[in-house]
Formats: C-alpha cells, sequence, structure tokens
C-alpha cells in the first residue's frame, strides 16, 4: 500500500458503515489528506476542516464537492495532510495504542485485587 499512498494525492473513504478503518490511518501517517463519511469511528479520527472533509454518508453530491473543494486549494490540502499526520503520530501509532491497551489492563487488574 506504501506505494499507492505514495502517488496519491488524497484519500476517499465513502462509507455507510465504518469502524476506523486502517487505510484512513495509514493515509494519515503519509500526509494525505482525507475525504470520508461521518460514519462509525471515522469522526474520531478526522477532524473536518482540519485534517480532511467529512460529509454525510449516502450524499454522493456533497462528496464530490468535498473532493473538488480539496483539489481547487492544494495548499490546504497539503496543510490538512500534514495536520493529519500530526494528528496520527499523537494519538493512533501502534506504540501509543499498546500503552493505552496496557494501561487499561493494568487498572482493572489493580481494581480486581
Amino acid at each position: 500500500m506504501g506505494v499507492l499512498l505514495a502517488a496519491a494525492d488524497a484519500l476517499v473513504i465513502p462509507s455507510t458503515r465504518e469502524g476506523i478503518p486502517l487505510a484512513l490511518l495509514e493515509a494519515m501517517a503519509a500526509s494525505l489528506p482525507v475525504v470520508a463519511t461521518e460514519v462509525g469511528g471515522i469522526p474520531e479520527v478526522v477532524r473536518h476542516d482540519e485534517t480532511g472533509l467529512l460529509v454525510p454518508s449516502g450524499d454522493p453530491a456533497a462528496l464530490a464537492n468535498a473532493v473538488v473543494r480539496l483539489f481547487q486549494d492544494p495548499t490546504r490540502a497539503n496543510a490538512m495532510g500534514e495536520r493529519g499526520r500530526a494528528r496520527y503520530l499523537e494519538r493512533f501509532t501502534v506504540e501509543r495504542l499498546v500503552r493505552e491497551v496496557e494501561a487499561l489492563y493494568l487498572t482493572l487488574w489493580s481494581e480486581r485485587i
């Protein structure tokens, strides 16, 4: 996927149902701006107008307009991609997720004793 991400200008996720897609995290790690639907865990990861653009699910016109908006302003799109990478590094790296799960288990274990 790295070669594809390197060749991409953005990631578009038109899901109707979703958790937190790995492709979304990979795109953010690669500094790509995102256009995605507001479903599942996506709004938890993508900050609208900061790291990407969120649109209602099932609205192809809104999705298309957001993609056009992104490509009409490459400077803004690049800034969104950079902010997305910073957010990924701050909140969604594997190392951080492992530390958080470990802390949760330790807390639950200590409460059990």
